[in-house]
């Protein structure tokens, strides 16, 4: 025995049979009332031509009630077929969908097939429900956001007024921060007055002002309206123009409402990471300092403005909470003096005047060199003498290189040399040597009367702006003869004698005076 194929059915769009009435109603409505306006406008004109010919005719009574009876005849046709008619024959489902269609173009006959498919019947046995179904929503989908009243169109049955200004532009929709000014502009033609006038209307109070004539332009006018702070609905007039109805909206701007900063400090200062008050941003260059900061609205866009450089520093905004954002700076070694946040909420609307953070930048110190002997400008020395050099170097991390340069002779021409001094592989805060220079390794030998000017530099293990170099003063090695060397240690060790006797004797009087003092305190016996 065959089988007997179930009929599919399908299940009907609610959404799709509401938007199809509401464009019936309307397109019966337009309908009557445009008939409706058609009868008046008959009777109007007819009893007015019955009555002018009858006052200038001055018709009988049967003529009178020919026309009369020919008047209602055309007033019953035109009621029946402009009014009752549309109303009475209401187009069917499917005709409204062909209109519709016709209208919006996107369906490519999708509301047809929509409304046919749902019908009984509509799918026979053997077709596929599924996919009559899955049309009949992608169909909904498509329809939802789409007002299908606006297919029918009533702009026949609008007459303009005639008027002696017409207003032929105006601002229009906006949307504006809070506290922003707001400038409505209109222009106009025809008949131009001193002034126009401007009603606003919000949720608490009704405003009028004064349209100001724009003195270079004429027919337009204008009015700022200052420190906006709610939402309003407006109308300008010039003269007896009247524009249409139009709104400015006014939404709070975006801003920070909380910011925490944390600096991490460059690794070869081994110093870590801290939390720092935004109050409070004196930071190491090199450094970078990290930013997490929560707006008042959803954001789309935020960057850093670093003040000073004139750079921008794209946030990251968090994707599951668009109100979270962070961004990390690395601090240079000059030019930045501060930075602020710029931001872009979801509905497009930017921040404004924006907090500026100011930044304070200390460069690592370079390391402090100074040569402890010998401890004269100028040292004589012969030959084939061997210089002692004490030196001490101070910086604020590490030291990883010190060396003692120098050059021949007092041109500032003359090359430099250098002579690295060994550290023993120590990097110490605090370095404190001494270096024999033997001067009777060079070669040639240094003649009598050169001037070696020498000094000392250290470098510092800064691996992000530097690395820091820092020297000592400069001091000279004459090359003299060995009497002019003995002659100096002989004057020297003169100096270094009488130095000894006028401290003897200073203190050969401090005992007179001290011993004067116990006298004076003890008394004669």
């Amino acid at each position: 025995m065959p089988s007997v194929l179930e009929t599919p059915t399908v299940t009907p769009s609610l959404l799709l049979q509401q938007k199809i009435q509401a464009v019936r109603r309307k397109q019966v409505g337009v309908s009557a009332g445009t008939g409706l306006a058609i009868l008046v406008c008959a009777i109007v004109l007819l009893l007015g031509a019955q009555m002018l010919s009858d006052w200038w005719l001055d018709l009988s009574w049967a003529a009178r009630a020919a026309v009369l009876a020919f008047n209602i005849g055309i007033f019953g046709y035109l009621a029946f077929q402009h009014v009752l008619l549309p109303v009475i024959k209401k187009p069917d489902d499917d005709a409204v969908a062909l209109i519709a269609e016709k209208a919006l173009p996107q369906f490519h006959s999708r509301l047809i097939a929509a409304i046919q498919l749902a019908r009984p019947g509509g799918v026979t046995p053997g077709e596929s429900s599924a996919l009559a179904q899955a049309m009949i929503e992608e169909t909904e989908e498509l329809a939802e956001p789409i007002e299908f009243e606006k297919i029918i169109k009533t702009d026949r049955l609008k007459t303009p007024v005639p008027r002696k200004t017409h207003i032929a532009g105006v601002t229009g929709n906006l949307v504006v921060g809070r506290g922003d000014s707001v400038t409505i502009m209109v222009v106009a033609n025809g008949l131009l007055p001193s002034r126009g006038r401007l009603f606003l209307k919000s949720a608490r109070r009704s405003q009028e002002f004064q349209l100001e004539p724009d003195k270079d332009t004429r027919g337009k006018f204008s009015r700022t309206i200052e420190n906006v702070q709610e939402s309003f609905h407006y109308v300008a007039q010039v003269n007896d123009g009247l524009s249409g109805t139009y709104r400015v909206e006014v939404i709070p701007r975006p801003t920070i409402a909380s910011i925490q900063a944390e600096q991490v400090y460059p690794p070869y200062t081994k110093l870590g990471a801290v939390k720092r008050a935004l109050g409070d941003l004196t930071l190491l260059a090199g450094s970078r300092l990290i930013l997490k900061a929560k707006a008042t609205k959803d954001l789309q866009r935020a960057t850093v403005k670093l003040a000073g450089l004139d750079q921008d520093v794209p946030m990251l905004i968090n994707p599951q909470a668009l109100k979270d954002l962070s961004a990390e700076i690395q601090i240079p070694a000059k030019g930045m003096n501060g930075f602020s946040i710029d931001m872009l909420d979801t509905h497009g609307m930017a921040s404004h005047d924006t907090a500026v953070y100011r930044v304070d930048v200390i460069p690592d110190k370079v390391p402090a060199a100074k040569i402890t002997y010998p401890d004269r400008k100028e040292e004589l020395i012969t030959k084939h003498a061997t210089l002692i050099v004490g030196f001490e170097i101070v910086d604020d991390f590490q030291i990883t290189k010190a060396r003692l340069r120098y050059k021949i002779g007092t041109d500032e021409k003359s090359a430099e040399n250098a002579i690295e001094l060994d550290l023993a592989g120590e990097r110490p805060q605090r370095l404190r040597r001494r270096h024999e220079w033997k001067i009777g390794a060079f070669n040639p030998l240094p003649p009598e009367g050169t001037s070696i000017e020498f000094w000392v530099e250290a470098e510092d293990n800064n691996d992000v702006t530097g690395p820091g170099v820092g020297s000592s003063e400069h001091q000279i090695a004459k090359v003299v003869s060995e009497d002019e060397k003995r002659a100096d240690l002989l004057n020297r060790a003169g100096d270094y004698l009488g130095s000894i006797g006028d401290v003897a004797t200073d203190q050969e009087k401090l005992n007179q005076s001290l011993g004067a003092l116990i006298l004076e305190k003890i008394g004669p016996r």
